[in-house]
């Protein structure tokens, strides 16, 4: 509009200035020149009479560019408004139109289709700076107010980075607070801890002196009394006891740690011996017990031996003599079997006695907690010790006649055998009498050896 305007203001201009080139004529409107003189109806008169104010003149100038001005002013408009069309368009046909406008935007060809007309539109030389991306509906709005876009979202981008940028430096400047509290409160521990040490390393030191003349007391104290004291536990136990009605104080409490020290030793030595005593008498059971059976044994192969060489040496003689032989032989072994098992049973059990009685000496001795009842719990094991020790050695005696006895019953036996032999072979009756008596000192049925 303000263009418009300066186009009619030149265009005045121009027209003054033609117009004042131009000489002054008649004017045919009487109507309009009568309000200044009357003169100019005589067409005899001189045109130079016509006289007219140069105000009013001026002032006909003025309005005749104002009417210009307004004639030009009402082509436009009328002009105007006879190229401008109104649309009406619904809600989906306007939402269409503003999404062919982003996309002309972005760069893209867009056909528009308004009313009946269609028009094609390309924007060419795009500002490569420019964001033509999707726009929201509140971008939009914006843009329909008359703002621009991109200039609104640089304004929110830097907004956005001054604040993030002043988080930054607050949440720095924190941290460096905290930091520097911390390190504040790490100098006084550190303070506080050397501080501390300090006194450890003084007490430290006073310690370590106490204990050294506590050491040297002690020293002095075991000296003067271990001279006078004898080597036998039980005897340096009553000089203690003896001490303690004496002396009091710290003294006191030494000695009596002394002397609970000599009744452990004391008990320990006990439990030891015991201990090792049962563990003896076991093994000299074991050790006897294989004694015997090495006897036994080497008993029976000499009468196997025998039994073989009297078998291959009388293997002529009739099947009846030899069958009575083998049956007496063969009896004999197995009572001295059976009686060797008998005696081993007996030496098994005891020896299994014994072991249990080590075990419960030794669980006894683990549970009981005084001195006292520890010393009174030993003194009756080993007087049951000594009563079974006793009942092994009768049996151990026994059980050496009842082998020495085995050992001549088998030498009379061979003595019988080699007469029997002899007989056999001189056939002398009196010879059998003999055999018969001795026979029967063994207590051997004359039948078991083939005789009737």
């Amino acid at each position: 509009m303000d263009g418009i305007n300066d186009q009619i203001d030149r265009l005045n201009t121009v027209l003054q200035s033609m117009m004042e080139k131009i000489p002054d004529t008649s004017i045919d409107r009487p109507t309009r020149m009568s309000i200044i003189t009357t003169n100019w109806l005589e067409k005899d008169s001189d045109e130079s009479s016509l006289d007219i104010p140069d105000e009013i003149e001026k002032k006909i100038e003025t309005i005749v560019q104002e009417l210009d001005r307004a004639a030009m002013v009402a082509e436009d408009f009328w002009s105007e408004k006879a190229q401008s069309k109104t649309l009406h368009l619904s809600k989906d046909e306007t939402l269409e139109l503003i999404h062919s406008i982003k996309k002309i935007l972005n760069g893209k060809s867009t056909t528009f289709h308004i009313g009946d007309d269609c028009y094609e539109i390309i924007i060419s030389n795009l500002d490569p700076t420019h964001d033509y991306r999707e726009t929201t509906i509140i971008e939009n709005s914006i843009i329909d107010c008359g703002h621009n876009i991109v200039k609104i979202r640089k304004e929110i981008a830097l907004d956005i980075e001054k604040k993030l940028q002043e988080n930054k430096n607050r949440i720095i400047e924190q941290a460096k607070a905290n930091l520097d509290s911390q390190l504040e409160e790490l100098d006084k521990l550190k303070q506080d801890y050397v501080e501390k040490l300090r006194k450890l390393a003084i007490l430290g030191q006073e310690l370590d002196k106490r204990e050294k003349i506590l050491t040297e007391k002690e020293g002095l104290g075991r000296k003067n009394i271990g001279d006078d004291l004898p080597e036998d536990p039980n005897e340096r136990l009553k000089v203690l006891e003896k001490m303690m009605e004496i002396v009091s104080g710290e003294e006191k409490m030494r000695i009596n740690h002394q002397i609970n020290q000599l009744k452990s030793r004391i008990m320990n030595l006990r439990a030891e011996k015991v201990i090792s005593e049962s563990r003896n008498a076991s093994s000299r059971l074991s050790k006897m017990v294989k004694t015997m059976e090495k006897d036994v044994w080497s008993d029976e192969k000499q009468r196997k031996m025998l039994l073989d060489k009297y078998t291959k040496k009388h293997s002529t003689q009739g099947l009846e003599q030899e069958k009575v032989a083998m049956l007496s032989l063969r009896k004999q072994e197995e009572n001295f079997r059976v009686y060797m098992e008998k005696a081993q049973q007996r030496i098994k059990k005891r020896e299994e006695e014994l072991l249990e009685k080590e075990r419960n000496i030794e669980e006894n001795w683990m549970k009981v907690s005084g001195c006292k009842e520890l010393i009174e719990l030993m003194r009756n094991n080993i007087e049951r010790l000594n009563v079974l020790k006793e009942q092994n050695d009768n049996e151990r005696e026994v059980l050496e006649r009842e082998k020495l006895d085995i050992v001549n019953m088998n030498e009379r036996i061979v003595k019988v055998w080699s007469g029997i032999e002899e007989i056999k072979k001189s056939k002398n009756l009196e010879g059998i009498n003999d055999i018969k008596e001795q026979i029967d000192a063994l207590n051997i049925i004359p039948k078991d050896l083939g005789f009737t």
